[in-house]
């Protein structure tokens, strides 16, 4: 990779960053459509950006795999921006410049073009930056770079595009409503003074944007324009641009293209003169918080002087690593052996409103326990304790000096991933640091400034600080909802003048300790030799017996000192029942509870671990150097098979495990999940059946299911990366002696889905959320047991739907911010599944569903008018997807890690796909819908009902007080854990479910099935 800085003459500056290696010729360049530039406007396809969000692309590359090409723009100016008298103007902006340019007309051109080609797009408004990128196939890099940078050389803005764009913003944020990060955001950021930046409101809605504004004489649309010609000029951006050509064909392409971006010769937007946000009198106060999610959360703030110009010494991280450290003598160690705390995090993140030109914001985050929240006074003196201890010990170069050196090494060996994320980083960070600094600047450490870290630490003080205290629990005590925009319920109380006094010199605490020397950082990156017919393509069977199958492949791709160790721990016991299953649900939290301080030091060197249990069993996967990985992987080991639990760390675990249970439940997108498979998987144990059950469970119960577990095991373990044979096997060995008695397999859990009939059905639940409006639609297609032909097919399909479906539903009729179509292969049965995520008060269930249905009568047409050549583009961008190279060894892994999981164990599918891919045909895939979508369909809308009463969030003037906000009649608590069908009288021609028991028992089950030919 090699890297180039060059400035435009208008302003504009570009970072040019090629792939091309040394003798390597350049990636193709196609020819550039002249249709591509035909000055009009169609009824085509739109982004395909949701969808993207939820499907997996696991793809891999054949021989000659390349992978894509990217590009960002940043420009440094976003919310802080906005009119006072139409907040959410610049977020409405970047919406906008999507439809359409003068040189491209057609609305979501980019879009079309890239969905068309393996690509994606995507943009986001910060406080001080706003930001787009993209990929897409290395071959239509070029022209793709013409049409993006028509946003900025002269966007349409259309008129008549105004009232729909503003819809989706208006989706955007009644999305986030529910979100306790949002209310939590802007009640803080209402604590700032009147005219700082930091009070506004960024997202921007319908009564922001239109209702309000047309009240008050306000021309949005007008004020856009200027907008947009203020704050899109070329000397406020930054571009980075990555390909596999060269600096001097990426430096003419730049040049030529985004040479016409208009410079206004405006002077850029300062806020830096706007120091202290905030005033004591509002700050120095204890908030308390009636959140939406089950969680007792407490948060400790101090804003500091803006910490960018300091980048290169970055003071905070030296405190970030002290009071976020998990391991022995942490202030979450002293905590969680308290049971007053299972979480901690600590810092600043690069979002504009935690660091920005006028302040910066450090925060110390505590997830606390039922006994925590009890005695958050207690929880809070330690924070003082632990803060009082890093004061007198003083600043310590060798901390400082070990953090140097893990960033370093982080870096000496990263390796390149994702394309658009890197591009989209680089761009941002040419926004805030020197040329020299753009690549590390965000990560480094350059100069070690004692005298700065010990200023910062003493600004750590109880006399200037916020604090947030969040839980259900404290419901009684608050009475206030005036937040303007959001819903957010809380209410104020001073911080008791003993507390602080407390604070400002507390007692010592022994148990607090200053972190010991990590031993766990990486010294020998040494690349192991193995023999050349051991060096395969994919992996292959290393050892195998009736306990433990190893599956080996040595990188010789990436060429890092690194190893990823996966294990899959298949036992019969798991799926017994819901009492088992949320049993080692609680064993999961067990082992992450005990393995955070032994595992921490290994975590910070640039390790990572994950442990999950699921259906058939418990998995888990370690990472990072080679060389001490056998260490982590001894912690994990010994995690699951020599952990317990005692009587009084029990239902500690029990209730963390209850909250997270119930914080999954009240969330419209993972409860229709939840849905679609109690109805579909005759052994689904979903979560909201395990909230159920979770109350009656003992100590005595996690003893006897965990001894059972571990008698009745058989494992899958797979080993990559830069290990040798020998050392892969001593991962075998180690857990075969962990393992005990012998697993049957007939005993084993196997997957099955019901089929499901001819028809077309709905079964709707309500929200578990009563104060949430969100409604989500899923209307889901089944078709049967597939083979590698027919998935592949499904995938096509997916592939030609997935713009029309977000144009229609989403860009057209505005139902919803989320619309996404989704190729499903559940259990080796394929399916197809169109989702909307909507608000209640905007659409009936029933429209929606009617609106897909009419879509995909629309896309029937679409497919009837498909020719030869446009199948042919479709199939072309498919297998250039699917050949897309890795960008960095987890990305393989995983791809080889889900085989495993499905058991498959077809290594080389891909190569397979595309092989099948190239011997289709326009009849197949028309067939395929004919057969697949067509009138005899199998059909099931599953649907979630959100409460279409729900309180809004008040947007006039702040009161002091509201009166407790309406609540439906219905709060029963069994509604909180079971779901339970209801009818809806607007469907007339559909089976409506309304005993889910009583429909599966009508059903005929699927053979189990994989997919390996």
């Amino acid at each position: 990779m090699t890297v180039e800085w060059i400035n435009l003459e208008n302003g504009l500056q570009a970072i040019l960053i090629s792939d091309l290696l040394e003798n390597e010729e350049e990636a193709e360049e196609a020819p550039w459509d002249d249709e591509d530039e035909r000055e009009n406007e169609e009824d085509e396809e739109e982004s395909q950006k949701e969808a993207d969000m939820e499907t997996d692309d696991e793809e891999e590359e054949e021989e000659g795999g390349e992978k894509k090409s990217a590009a960002a723009l940043c420009i440094s100016n976003g919310s802080f921006s906005d009119p006072p008298n139409i907040p959410g103007l610049a977020h409405f902006l970047e919406h906008m410049v999507f439809m359409g340019s003068k040189k491209y007309p057609q609305e979501n051109k980019l879009d079309d073009f890239l969905g068309k080609h393996g690509g994606y797009t995507n943009a986001w408004t910060d406080c001080e930056r706003t930001s787009f990128h993209f990929d897409v196939e290395q071959k239509y890099f070029h022209q793709a770079l013409d049409i993006f940078a028509q946003f900025f050389i002269h966007p349409l803005l259309r008129q008549d595009s105004v009232d729909r764009e503003i819809q989706a913003v208006d989706s955007e944020y009644q999305m986030s409503l529910p979100s306790d990060d949002e209310r939590a955001c802007m009640l803080y950021g209402s604590l700032a003074k009147e005219g700082h930046p930091m009070r506004k409101f960024f997202t921007g809605s319908i009564d922001s944007l239109k209702t309000i504004p047309q009240q008050n004489g306000i021309d949005v649309y007008g004020n856009l324009k200027e907008f947009e010609h203020k704050m899109y000029s070329a000397q406020f951006m930054t571009l980075a641009v990555q390909s596999k050509v060269s600096l001097d064909k990426l430096e003419k392409w730049v040049r030529d293209i985004f040479s016409e971006v208009p410079n206004n010769k405006l002077p850029k937007q300062s806020f830096d003169l706007l120091k202290d946000p905030f005033d004591m009198e509002k700050f120095g106060k204890l908030y308390y918080i009636d959140p939406v999610k089950d969680k007792h959360m407490l948060e400790i703030i101090w804003s500091f002087p803006s910490m960018l110009p300091h980048y290169r010494k970055k003071p905070l991280s030296y405190l970030d690593f002290f009071l976020g450290h998990e391991g022995e003598g942490s202030l979450l160690a002293y905590l969680k052996s308290r049971y007053f705390a299972t979480e901690v995090e600590s810092g600043h993140s690069y979002n504009g409103f935690e660091l920005n030109t006028t302040a910066t914001q450090f925060v110390v985050n505590l997830t606390l326990t039922d006994q925590g929240l009890d005695q958050f006074e207690e929880v809070l003196l330690a924070v003082f304790q632990y803060i009082h201890m890093l004061q007198a010990k003083g600043v310590q170069k060798q901390y400082f000096d070990e953090m140097k050196t893990i960033e370093e090494t982080k870096f000496r060996f990263k390796e390149k991933g994702d394309p658009m994320d890197y591009v989209e980083r680089v761009s941002e960070n040419m926004q805030l640091f020197v040329p020299e600094d753009v690549l590390t600047g965000r990560d480094f450490l350059y100069e070690y400034d004692p005298e700065l870290i010990a200023k910062c630490l003493a600004n750590l003080r109880a006399d200037n600080c916020c604090v947030f205290l969040s839980s259900k629990q404290l419901a009684e005590k608050c009475d206030r909802q005036d937040v303007k925009w959001i819903p957010v319920k809380y209410g104020v109380g001073d911080i008791k003048p003993e507390w602080r006094k407390k604070w400002q010199d507390p007692p010592m605490n022994q148990d607090l300790q200053l972190p010991k020397p990590n031993n766990s950082i990486a010294t020998d990156f040494t690349m192991a030799e193995v023999e050349a017919e051991l060096t395969t393509k994919h992996p292959i069977v290393l050892s195998e017996n009736e306990h433990c199958t190893l599956y080996y492949k040595k990188d010789m791709k990436f060429k890092v000192p690194k190893a990823h160790v996966c294990v899959q721990l298949m036992s019969p016991v798991v799926n017994q029942s819901v009492k088992s299953h949320t049993l080692l649900k609680i064993f999961e939290a067990v082992m992450n509870h005990n393995l955070d301080a032994p595992a921490y030091p290994a975590i910070l060197a640039d390790y990572d671990y994950s442990t999950r249990v699921d259906d058939t069993g418990i998995r888990f996967k370690v990472t990072g150097f080679n060389q001490k990985l056998p260490e982590l992987f001894d912690l994990l080991l010994n995690a699951v098979f020599e952990y317990s639990c005692d009587d009084e760390l029990f239902p500690f675990m029990r209730n963390k495990v209850k909250r997270d249970l119930f914080n999954a439940i009240i969330k419209p997108s993972e409860l229709v999940r939840m849905l679609r498979f109690s109805v579909l998987d005759p052994n689904n144990k979903s979560a909201a059946e395990m909230y159920a059950e979770i109350d009656s469970l003992t100590n005595q119960d996690f003893q006897q299911i965990l001894a059972e577990f571990r008698q009745n095991i058989k494992a899958d373990i797979l080993v990559v990366g830069n290990v040798t044979p020998k050392e892969a096997m001593w991962y075998k060995e180690r857990l075969e002696s962990k393992l005990n008695g012998k697993v049957e397999p007939s005993s084993m859990y196997k997957r099955r889905l019901y089929q499901i009939p001819r028809q077309w059905s709905f079964c709707q639940i309500n929200s578990f959320n009563m104060e949430d409006a969100n409604s989500v639609i899923t209307v889901y297609l089944q078709s049967d047991p597939g083979d590698i032909r027919a998935t592949v097919i499904n995938e096509l399909l997916d592939t030609r739907m997935q713009e029309p479906c977000f144009d229609v539903l989403r860009t057209q009729l505005q139902l919803g911010y989320s619309v996404y179509c989704q190729n499903l292969l559940t259990y080796g049965v394929m399916g197809m599944a169109i989702v909307v995520q909507f608000q209640a008060q905007k659409f009936s269930m029933h429209e929606v569903d009617n609106h897909i249905e009419d879509f995909l009568n629309k896309f029937k047409e679409i497919l009837d008018k498909m020719t030869t050549e446009e199948f042919d583009t479709l199939v072309e961008s498919l297998v250039a997807t699917k050949q897309t190279e890795d960008t960095h060894l987890g990305e393989e892994v995983k791809r080889y890690w889900g085989e495993c999981i499905e058991q498959n164990y077809v290594f080389d599918r891909l190569e397979k796909e595309v092989a099948i891919l190239k011997t289709l045909t326009l009849d197949d895939l028309k067939d395929w819908y004919k057969h697949y979508l067509g009138e005899n369909q199998r059909r099931i809308s599953f649907q979630v009902l959100g409460n279409p009463e729900v309180e809004q969030a008040d947007v006039s003037s702040p009161k002091e007080e509201m009166e407790p906000p309406h609540k439906r009649a219905n709060t029963d608590k069994e509604r909180c854990y079971r779901m339970i069908p209801v009818r809806d009288s607007s469907y007339q021609d559909h089976q409506c479910i309304t005993d889910m028991h009583s429909f599966k028992s009508k059903l005929t089950l699927f053979d189990h099935h994989c997919i390996t030919k």
